[in-house]
């Protein structure tokens, strides 16, 4: 674990995150400075580090090569912007409609094109014309279906957070389990533990009542308060909870996300299904 540290986001200069579009299971990567870890052999040979920030605002990096393609080789950079800067580094992302990602057989449901893969890249300096792969995400070779939104920028307790959004088949209860948060820590970026609390308060939950799922999860990472819905009565159908309302105070243990205080209201009636 790492001991808390602050980092002063004071002189980072923010940057349109673009917009966002609504995976079934996401494969991702993490890839700090040059070096690539966790990283199947495959992927370090077809995946290229360093190209011109022009190369990744026009092209795709190959992120499949390893496996046969049931369609033809095409890929599209649909999105591509600047994220922040950060210790004399700038952070880019591109988007991809990518066609040479491989598509499993399935009757009725459709292949997943359109943004289905995100790149983070990293430019140092900030000025200089050249980028280095320093996160991927993409659905995996069996998924059928799932979109990535375009990286947000949040400030956190902790420091300066990319808020990385997925989209994947489920309701929008379930949707979080497919989103990522990375802080930026001594000069990198680290995993945050943001969910985890969840399964302690569905313990928690009183006889007869269940904690659905998170909706809109981050900007409690900056308010460190949340408030939800999301509660099944027992009886209640899947898609229409009545349970009442669920109010969390969080603080921050380091890298992990807690629960501070917790209240259950079965009173009030849901404003969200």
């Amino acid at each position: 674990m790492f001991g808390i540290e602050r980092i002063d986001c004071g002189k980072a200069q923010w940057a349109g995150a673009a917009m966002g579009t609504t995976m079934v299971k996401i494969r991702r990567f993490l890839v700090f400075g040059a070096a690539i870890s966790a990283m199947p052999a495959h992927a370090e040979e077809a995946l290229p580090l360093v190209r011109t920030l022009e190369e990744f605002r026009s092209h795709c990096i190959p992120l499949w090569s390893d496996a046969p393609t049931t369609l033809a080789g095409d890929c599209t950079v649909a999105e591509f912007g600047e994220l922040v800067q950060l210790d004399g580094s700038a952070f880019y992302f591109a988007r991809y409609h990518d066609r040479t990602r491989p598509i499993p057989d399935a009757v009725g449901l459709p292949p997943s094109t359109e943004f289905n893969a995100v790149v983070l890249i990293r430019a140092d300096p900030a000025e200089g014309g050249e980028g280095t792969v320093v996160h991927v995400r993409k659905l995996e070779e069996h998924s059928y279906w799932g979109e990535f939104l375009a990286p947000k920028v949040l400030r956190t307790g902790p420091g300066l957070v990319l808020y990385l959004a997925g989209r994947g088949l489920g309701d929008s209860h379930s949707q979080y389990d497919y989103d990522e948060y990375l802080l930026w820590r001594s000069g990198t970026w680290v995993e945050l533990d943001v969910h985890s609390w969840v399964y302690g308060v569905r313990k928690r939950m009183p006889d007869g009542y269940r904690l659905k799922g998170i909706i809109d999860l981050a900007p409690s990472l900056e308010t460190l308060k949340y408030v939800s819905t999301s509660v099944l009565r027992d009886g209640d159908g899947d898609c229409c909870p009545t349970g009442g309302t669920v109010s969390i105070r969080f603080y921050w243990d380091d890298l992990t996300l807690r629960v501070e205080s917790f209240e259950h209201d079965a009173r009030r009636p849901p404003s969200e299904s």
